[in-house]
């Protein structure tokens, strides 16, 4: 399973002003996680950091973006 990587170049301005200070080392670990995991690993992981970082509007865009190119509606709805 493969998607699109984290960019954070194209994220929104406002996803970013909450919590400018998400780690590289987390967008690094979304992005291996996307190209060699299972959705259901890469949701697992997108769990874990939210709780870390739960008003990092990177982290949530990334999710949300994650789930819309899977075309998986319910799960989007619920971010």
């Amino acid at each position: 399973m493969s998607t699109a990587p984290v960019d954070s170049n194209n994220v929104p301005e406002e996803a970013t002003q909450e919590a400018p200070n998400t780690p590289p080392a987390t967008v690094e670990e979304l992005n291996k996680a996307m190209q060699q995991g299972s959705p259901d690993q890469v949701r697992a992981l997108f769990d874990r950091l939210l709780q870390q970082y739960p008003t990092s509007g990177l982290l949530w865009y990334s999710y949300a973006q994650f789930e819309y190119r899977l075309n998986n509606v319910p799960e989007l709805e619920e971010i």
